[in-house]
């Protein structure tokens, strides 16, 4: 059977050089690249290079009031906004991705019928928040979970916290890993070490791939440096990524005096070979799904030493090819940090097992066959219900149409 064309529209608050962001990227390209119609709906915060990254099939429409932060006026223009551009395009699919667009997408998404609407569960807002911020985000997430269709999470662990939760029943929610270009980091899983950037000649570099952002914990992992920089005197730590806390960052490096210890990289293009040349590496993130980070730390065959996150067993397995700490515990972070750089065998041995895990899951090509099945089993089943007419009589009748 000849499958027809979907129109699809992606819903996104931002679109910059983030996990998130990249997966939606990748996701619209794909589908754009098969002759389906994307349209992309992003937020105020872009880069220019990220929207470079479109197919030419990608119709992107930007609209400012869609930010981050809660702000009432503008979330109502965002809203109205959104409401307005879907009415207008009439989408088979609506796929929300991240929370605020999640919320409002949804949101607006209410009265269209005819669209099935799938939301993206890339981290889970309720999650390591205070009480206040949690009753208020899991409210809106159980009321706009009626008004969606499917879900679609970059862990199993996400999703499990979801159904947890309320967030729809089981039969709803999907696993589909954050489709990425594995093959481009395990060709270098087997390469010598480079220099990296930033790199002053120490014996170990340490790399943590995150953008800058508080939940992050770019801070707290700089106070610890400081605390134990007596513990790591051949050691340089390489933070690469981007983001607003990016100057605040470097400006507490020089404060502390770590300006030989500690190298702020900031965004760096040739990611998969600045992997290559570290040690090991490091995520300290509060909260998140599952890091894309993580999964091309392992491609490039690097050990890992990362806090426990919802799902992140799917490709770290404690003491296999790295070691998951409690979430926020950064003495035993950095005492595990310590131990592999002390002993190069387990090194070694955790850097094998970490190039041999199957990360087929997390290629593009599986990401779009997956996503390509829940879009129009979804669709299917919103138009087959869209189709029943119930009468007084408790009767189902189906249309002719």
């Amino acid at each position: 059977m000849v499958e027809t064309g979907l129109k699809i529209a992606h819903v996104i608050t931002r679109m910059i050089r983030g996990g998130a962001d990249e997966n939606t990227m990748l996701s619209c390209n794909a589908f754009a690249e098969r002759g389906h119609d994307v349209t992309l709906l992003c937020g105020g915060e872009i880069e220019e290079e990220m929207l470079a990254r479109a197919h030419p099939r990608v119709t992107t429409i930007r609209i400012p009031s869609l930010i981050r932060p809660i702000h009432p006026i503008a979330d109502a223009a965002a809203l109205i906004a959104l409401r307005h551009h879907l009415q207008a395009l009439r989408p088979d699919i609506i796929h929300t991705h991240t929370s605020k667009a999640g919320i409002l997408g949804r949101a607006a998404a209410v009265r269209m019928r005819s669209s099935a609407v799938i939301h993206g569960i890339h981290i889970l807002p309720f999650v390591n928040v205070g009480a206040a911020q949690r009753a208020i985000y899991l409210g809106l997430e159980r009321a706009l979970a009626r008004a969606t269709d499917q879900f679609v999470s970059v862990s199993a662990g996400m999703r499990d916290i979801a159904v947890a939760h309320g967030l729809g029943g089981a039969d709803r929610h999907h696993v589909v890993a954050s489709g990425m270009d594995i093959a481009a980091f395990q060709r270098l899983a087997a390469r010598g070490q480079a220099p990296a950037p930033g790199n002053d000649n120490r014996a170990f570099k340490v790399l943590y791939l995150a953008n800058y952002e508080a939940r992050k914990q770019h801070a707290r992992l700089i106070d610890e440096i400081a605390a134990q920089a007596a513990r790591f005197p051949d050691t340089t730590f390489l933070l690469a990524g981007q983001g607003r806390e990016q100057s605040a960052l470097q400006d507490m490096v020089q404060r502390r005096g770590l300006s030989q210890k500690v190298k702020i990289l900031g965004y760096v293009e040739a990611t998969s070979e600045l992997i290559a040349s570290a040690d090991l590496c490091l995520y300290c993130s509060e909260r998140e799904g599952l890091p894309r980070a993580v999964v091309q730390y392992c491609a490039t065959g690097r050990p890992v030493v990362a806090f426990h996150l919802p799902g992140i067993e799917a490709v770290i397995r404690h003491g296999h090819n790295g070691y998951l700490c409690p979430q926020g515990d950064f003495i035993d972070l950095f005492a595990r940090i310590r131990g592999l750089l002390d002993d190069a065998t387990a090194r070694a041995r955790m850097a094998e097992n970490a190039a041999a895990i199957d990360l087929s899951e997390w290629g593009a090509e599986r990401m779009y066959h997956r996503l390509n099945e829940i879009y129009r089993s979804a669709l299917r089943a919103k138009r087959n219900a869209a189709s029943v007419t119930v009468l007084p009589t408790g009767l189902d009748v189906r249309s002719a149409s």
